[in-house]
């Protein structure tokens, strides 16, 4: 029994990646597991391989993104290098739509991919502006000006032209016959060619990179292969963390502060269950622990928000028959002056709009009130509040 809580407490493993498919770009074995790690980046941004990278290094992908983000190589031109690593984040964000915070930490203090449009492939810079549209649009939208690509709507390459007029629709919410009408005002008679071609390879660039991208449990078997790269736990990123064997994506917050979660003695049913929230925070999907009375369900959700830097900001709210869903959403208050009222939002409006974690707590006693209104969240990921004239 003591052996086994000791191997529950043990946090460092080794995580081998095979790395024969990529055998053609480098000779990993002449090099360290950290070496090969900024190797392995430099082939994100020159854009090389990346369907390989995904599939031969998905248990670190969190961990490469947040280098790709933290620790930018040299020896590109400042230009070509910024869009290499937006092109990467964009295909990236396609296979773990969970790697959003490290984009957005990325973009917090450096322009668009088209804030310079001298001397670059304007394909690939409209290409990557598309795909970070069709990944989270709400989020990309209202993120940048993108009134710099409307003259690219007149290019003179009718690719370049479609690329242009697509981004902007989406952008300004055009709408099907307005789109048409420009396309024939810009002369575009192979628009439906060009369209047909795009998607159709964009579907099978996502496609691919989706299915070489799987939330499955990282074995850390010891590997045999030649060219098998065995990284240590304790060596990977820092806005990284190793849960349930899985990695997931860690809040920019102090090392000292992220590292006081290992309160958590992950026996085999621990380490089962956590593996299964871990599973379900990597794809963005609500989660749903049912269990006795003291059995540690709050526990787990307070160990993971711990680890991935989600404590401070950990909202738990009881539920009963006699909850108001005015209590959640939030509604409009009395202030000093007669007359007047102020919107007061409720504490699931304050978690959705600051993006926090939310404990539910006894979510089956809830009225039909509440839970009409929890619906449309949990499977739309929209909070509507009505009377309100708006929606989170």
């Amino acid at each position: 029994a003591r052996s086994r809580v000791k191997q529950a407490l043990d946090t460092s493993s080794m995580l081998p990646l095979d790395l024969a498919p990529l055998s053609s770009y480098c000779d990993w074995q002449k090099y360290n597991a950290a070496v090969c790690q900024k190797k392995l980046v430099e082939l994100l941004i020159r854009d090389e391989g990346i369907a390989l990278i995904c599939a031969c290094c998905h248990p670190i992908l969190p961990d490469l993104c947040a280098r790709l983000v933290c620790e930018r190589p040299p020896g590109l031109r400042a230009s070509h290098q910024h869009v290499g690593i937006c092109r990467a984040l964009s295909k990236l964000l396609i296979a773990s739509p969970n790697l959003l915070g490290f984009v957005l930490m990325y973009f917090k203090d450096t322009p668009p991919p088209f804030d310079c449009l001298e001397d670059v492939n304007l394909e690939s810079v409209l290409a990557t502006c598309l795909r970070f549209l069709r990944c989270a649009e709400d989020v990309f939208v209202n993120l940048w000006q993108w009134n710099k690509l409307l003259p690219l709507m007149t290019h003179r390459d009718p690719l370049i032209s479609w690329y242009a007029l697509t981004v902007c629709s989406i952008v300004y919410g055009l709408s099907d016959a307005r789109v048409h009408g420009l396309r024939s005002k810009l002369l575009l008679a192979e628009s439906p060619k060009i369209r047909v071609q795009v998607l159709y390879e964009q579907e099978q660039e996502e496609r691919e990179l989706r299915r070489t991208f799987s939330a499955t449990k990282l074995s850390t078997d010891a590997g045999s292969g030649i060219s098998t790269v065995s990284i240590r736990t304790e060596d990977l990123h820092p806005l990284t963390a190793y849960v349930g064997g899985l990695l997931l994506c860690r809040r920019n917050v102090a090392p000292d502060t992220a590292s006081q979660h290992h309160n958590l003695v992950c026996v085999e049913s621990t380490s089962r269950a956590l593996a299964r929230i871990v599973e379900a925070v990597n794809k963005h999907q609500p989660v749903l622990l049912e269990g006795a009375v003291g059995v540690g369900k709050t526990s787990l959700v307070e160990h993971l928000a711990a680890a991935t830097g989600h404590a401070e900001s950990l909202v738990s709210v009881q539920l009963s028959d006699q909850t108001d869903s005015k209590m959640l959403l939030g509604s409009y208050c009395c202030t000093d002056m007669p007359g007047q009222f102020v919107w007061r939002p409720g504490v699931l409006t304050q978690a959705v709009k600051e993006g926090s974690w939310i404990i539910l707590e006894d979510i089956d006693t809830a009225p039909m009130s509440v839970i009409s209104l929890l619906l449309p969240l949990l499977e739309s990921r929209v909070l509507t509040l009505s009377g309100h004239s708006q929606s989170l």
